[in-house]
């Protein structure tokens, strides 16, 4: 249907660059095409990410749209899936079927009906939900809504539309028994509730994050919104198989509808809900509605680059900590990093990887239009780069892109770390360089590989040795290896570990507050030999009173012993306001500013291997202000 010109205009000021293509050629498409953009863009920045209230995405593999998420504040998982096309001579329309699906271990699995909760619990729950659009029974069980995204053929208005039941309830009029073991035991009692879900508060988290994606994407406020409901009904069965709908004064069908067009003003809604009763209402000018203020479509189109704040000026060190990851081919680098991302993703940061090449992964490449930086995965909280160009313009564009928390640079196998150890010190106004991490292969002898002095050199270089594949190795073996580990490199912290994995909160948090405790620092090399702990122990000292600045750094440069290889936590300094960030790996330190407030007592925490905590805390109490030598 060819629209007249106005209407193109309205489009490409609108929705042009959401969809570049003509929506009313394959509105099905179109409109899966939209939420696509509108899921991905609003995640491809962390910080819009977080404030919206997105904690991570994954696109599932399916004949239409569909998308699992993490949202804030709720631990389970929230399904998207394409369902059908629903268009007419007035607005074009696609609906999407809203799940989720709760953690087995949240309360609100005992909401579910009693078949869904049996489901949460077995071993092939949480592996399904990732890709729940192939488990038909997923969708059946844990559906709470419908989402309907429609485009007005006059005027080009975007709406997001939500179905939900505020209440999903079925009654067991028999009650539900089963028998265990020739014992009958009672599920549900006569006239009970086999599910009594409050579907609309879940589905009002998925709701309001799309609806503020869109604002953030289209870069304007909504023009209008309404939330409308009619009576529902519950289900009440019988053992015979019966069923009956039955109303219920708790139970109420609901309709949200929140619209976007280019010259919001006061007026009728173009899309109008039938047959209901208006809960409220807001056109542009009225107070917000009282039970969606907090959602984030009212602000979320003023989100702009957070970069432009002079941060330093302000004290904020937003700069990303960077990992220079290296270590000889088969090392185990790719096992480290799937590890290092998969943690990190659970702790909501998002993490990019720069690769000297693409490695043979079977991904879909995204080009964004970059000679010298490809994206090759965006996935839950990671972003992995080709680096084929200068270092220093990728990271600014990576950087200004992304934001990310964390930037991994994987060196090839061949590379030789010792070659731009000080070109980094020209990336400090870009990233906070964490350290140099080195893979090296404990099955391999390094004197005879193809190139002994690389690898030689990749020891050297460290911050941070990795002995991977020591399970492999007697224990004996293993203390050779670190004993000629040691002698290449005095100053390293060296740890075994087993398929790349060690656990990046002892190594590599960024926030010094996520104090570890020696049960968590324990798992480092898991259980994979005797030496288990290696030794490994953290000690929290408490600061009651600033440091002299100048004997502090002296303690830090000169006298922290070499087990000690990580350091991190918050002090105050003397001639400083604010609290300090201190970060120290292996011998390097960057004292910063902390970002954040901070009215409690500064601390340090120190991680290493045979800590002795006593010298710990009179080492650094010797820098107190008030001791004057």
């Amino acid at each position: 249907m060819e629209q007249p010109p106005r209407h193109r205009e309205r489009h490409e000021k609108l929705l042009g660059n959401l969809y570049p293509g003509d929506i009313f050629e394959h509105p099905g498409n179109a409109l899966q095409a939209i939420l696509r953009t509108v899921v991905m863009r609003a995640n491809f920045i962390p910080a819009v990410r977080y404030r919206i209230g997105w904690r991570g995405v994954h696109a599932c593999v399916s004949d239409g749209e569909a998308w699992t998420a993490k949202i804030a504040d709720w631990p389970g998982v929230f399904g998207i899936t394409w369902l059908a096309e629903k268009s007419d001579s007035q607005r074009i329309g696609g609906w999407f079927q809203l799940l989720y699906f709760p953690d087995p271990q949240e309360e609100l699995v005992e909401r579910f009906s009693l078949q869904a909760a049996a489901r949460t619990q077995r071993d092939d729950y949480l592996p399904s939900v990732r890709q729940f659009p192939h488990h038909a029974e997923l969708s059946a069980l844990f559906h709470i809504g419908n989402l309907e995204m429609t485009i007005e053929r006059t005027d080009m208005t975007l709406g997001l539309n939500l179905q939900a039941e505020s209440l999903l309830a079925s009654r067991a009029e028999d009650g539900v028994n089963v028998t265990i073991r020739g014992e009958t035991i009672t599920l549900v009692p006569p006239g009970g509730w086999d599910q009594h879900l409050p579907a609309l508060s879940i589905a009002k988290a998925a709701y309001e994050v799309l609806g503020g994606s869109t604002a953030f994407c289209l870069g304007t406020p909504p023009s209008a919104f309404s939330h409308c409901r009619k009576p529902g009904h519950i289900i009440c069965y019988r053992s015979d198989g019966e069923q009956e709908r039955q109303t219920d004064e708790g139970c109420w069908t609901n309709e949200c509808r929140v619209e976007f067009m280019t010259d919001p003003s006061p007026g009728e809604m173009a899309y109008a809900f039938v047959n209901g009763d208006i809960v409220s209402e807001w056109r542009p000018g009225q107070p917000l509605p009282e039970k969606w203020q907090t959602a984030p479509w009212w602000q979320a189109h003023q989100i702009g680059d957070t970069r432009s704040l002079d941060k330093q000026l302000l004290g904020i060190d937003d700069r990303p900590a960077m990992i220079v990851l290296t270590g000889f081919l088969g090392s185990g680098k790719t096992s480290f990093i799937e590890h290092f991302v998969a943690y990190q993703i659970q702790r909501d940061r998002f993490v990019a990887v720069i690769q000297n090449e693409i490695g043979e992964t079977g991904l879909d490449g995204k080009l964004l239009g970059s000679d010298n930086l490809a994206v090759t995965e965006i996935d839950e909280g990671c972003v992995c780069c080709t680096l084929t160009g200068q270092l220093k313009p990728s990271l600014q564009r990576l950087c200004s892109e992304f934001q990310p928390d964390f930037i991994i640079l994987e060196t090839t196998g061949l590379a030789n770390p010792m070659n731009f150890l000080d070109d980094l010190v020209a990336l400090n106004d870009l990233v906070r360089i964490d350290s140099v991490t080195t893979m090296v292969d404990a099955l391999s002898d390094p004197s005879s590989q193809a190139a002994p002095e690389i690898v030689a050199d990749q020891i050297k270089a460290a911050d941070i040795l990795l002995l991977n594949k020591v399970d492999g190795l007697t224990d004996r073996q293993v203390d050779e290896s670190i004993a000629r580990l040691r002698r290449q490199n005095p100053h390293a912290a060296i740890l075994p570990t087993v398929r790349g994995e060690v656990n990046p909160g002892i190594l590599y948090s960024p926030d010094p507050r996520e104090t570890q405790l020696p049960n968590d620092i324990n798992r480092v090399a898991g259980s994979h030999h005797s030496h288990r702990e290696d030794r490994i122990e953290s000690h929290k000292v408490a600061l009651q009173h600033p440091l002299d600045r100048q004997r502090f750094i002296r303690t830090i440069e000169e006298c922290i012993p070499p087990k000690i290889f990580r350091i991190k936590g918050i002090v105050y300094l003397t001639e400083e306001a604010n609290p300090m960030l201190v970060q120290y790996v292996s011998g390097r330190y960057e004292i910063s500013r902390f970002p954040d407030r901070w009215e409690d007592p500064g601390f340090l925490i120190c991680i290493g291997q045979d800590i002795a905590p006593q010298f710990l805390d009179d080492l650094f109490g010797q820098c107190f202000a008030t001791n004057r030598a």
